[in-house]
């Protein structure tokens, strides 16, 4: 919602006088399904609630930043963006489109000092990912979803939010135009049609 979040940047703007640290942390799973059983339908909502979103964000956010010349922007990706999986692809799709998106605004910021990176998150358990690790769960195959990382878990919370404290810190003051992967080596692994739970 377009309006909604250039009046959220507005808000912002007045109340603060300005901010350093833009964190577009959205996505949407509600889209899995078979290739062929996929509807249009479906990757427009992927697409709308994944990279829409993002580039709204930056887009209204961004300009009293790159204003101020300074600061930090951080896309909420996912490891589904640099492995493929059938039942995913639009999701993954969406997800690999976040990641050019940071790429580029890294460059339309170019001259300044504000940094566009985005974090591949892999299996962690959050609103978004509690139906799929209740389903394992409930099927009593938990362990098969970490299973599939070289680390051989799933990640935490707090391990994604590491990585977004130091993008926004001043500690990653040289790095800009990235796609960090906090998934346990996911990313590494061979991509598979499906993991068998």
């Amino acid at each position: 919602d377009e309006e909604a979040v250039a009046g959220a940047a507005a808000y912002a703007l007045g109340a603060l006088g300005g901010y350093e640290i833009l964190f577009a942390n959205a996505g949407n799973t509600d889209h899995m399904a078979p290739l062929f059983e996929q509807t249009v339908e479906q990757w427009e909502y992927a697409w709308r609630g994944n990279v829409v979103s993002a580039f709204l964000t930056i887009k209204h956010f961004g300009p009293a930043m790159r204003d101020a010349r300074h600061g930090s922007i951080i896309l909420m990706s996912s490891a589904g963006s640099l492995r493929a999986n059938a039942g995913t692809i639009a999701y993954g799709c969406a997800k690999s489109a976040v990641n050019m998106l940071a790429m580029g605004a890294a460059n339309a910021f170019r001259g300044t000092q504000v940094r566009v990176n985005a974090i591949a998150s892999g299996l962690v358990e959050t609103k978004l990912t509690k139906s799929a690790f209740d389903y394992a769960r409930n099927k009593g195959v938990e362990h098969k979803m970490g299973g599939i990382t070289p680390l051989r878990r799933t990640g935490t919370v707090e391990e994604a939010a590491g990585v977004a404290a130091f993008l926004a810190s001043d500690d990653s003051a040289f790095i800009t135009g990235q796609v960090i992967a906090t998934d346990g080596g996911l990313s590494s692994t061979h991509p598979v049609g499906k993991v068998d739970l």
